[in-house]
């Protein structure tokens, strides 16, 4: 790992790198020498997991390289210049794979809200990445439902295939089942089948309102108050003639 001073070096280059391409219209500062070794250095990593087959072996690799391009990514956010740089796209895809949900969403905002493309070897925009890995991250307990909720409102504006749209409304359908909160579910599971009719949400959606129907059963039937029992007329009328009587 990077000495703190090193990683002070390299975000004060990478922001410096990021205002001067802003400056001169360039995207990626390609003529910036830190720059372009920070791309030979990435190379280099990307050949080594070239090298390894097994997916679980590739992204413990990729938690080890991902602390070489903190100070930079660091640098570039702290200017702010939303010029393209595609070894800040690079760690937002490596940060999903390997779990960082916090820090994957913090990148995911900063490519989203500067309009930014993934790197070329990419086919979706960051809005898809997001929306298609954040629900299986959702699944394997990495992510909670108030990520899901932030990717939701996130990629709202964007445009993307509905098959791909209905697996996040899955998932948050789930993760609301989950916590009972059922027309929520209802709602997002709703969504989800309009989208993609096999989506696969139909038994959770059955389940839910049947659940739903229930509640409602209890609320209009079961769950009046019993009435009082009729007074006792003739002990009252007996009490009556005994004061009398007095």
């Amino acid at each position: 790992m990077p000495s703190f001073a090193e990683q002070h070096r390299k975000r004060v280059l990478a922001a410096q790198a990021a205002k001067q391409a802003e400056a001169s219209g360039e995207d990626n500062a390609d003529n910036s020498s830190p720059m372009q070794l920070m791309q030979a250095q990435l190379a280099g990593h990307k050949q080594a997991l070239s090298k390894i087959s097994s997916l679980k072996a590739k992204n413990k690799r990729k938690a080890e390289f991902i602390a070489e391009y903190d100070a930079h990514v660091d640098g570039v956010l702290s200017a702010g210049t939303g010029i393209q740089d595609d070894i800040v796209g690079m760690m937002f895809a490596w940060q999903l794979d390997v779990g960082n949900v916090e820090q994957a969403l913090l990148l995911g905002h900063y490519l989203i809200e500067n309009n930014l493309d993934m790197p070329p070897s990419f086919n979706d925009t960051p809005a898809k990445v997001l929306v298609r890995y954040i629900p299986d991250l959702w699944k394997n307990k990495q992510a909670a439902l108030s990520d899901l909720i932030e990717v939701l409102k996130l990629t709202a504006e964007h445009d993307m295939h509905d098959d791909t749209r209905a697996k996040l409304h899955r998932a948050l359908g789930e993760a609301y089942a989950e916590q009972d909160a059922l027309e929520d579910a209802k709602a997002q599971f709703d969504l989800a089948l309009d989208l993609d009719a096999n989506v696969g949400v139909k038994p959770q959606l059955a389940q839910v309102n049947k659940k739903l129907g229930d509640l409602n059963a209890n609320a209009t039937g079961d769950g009046l108050t019993p009435s009082a029992p009729a007074p006792d007329n003739d002990g009252a009328a007996s009490q009556g003639s005994q004061q009398d009587d007095d």
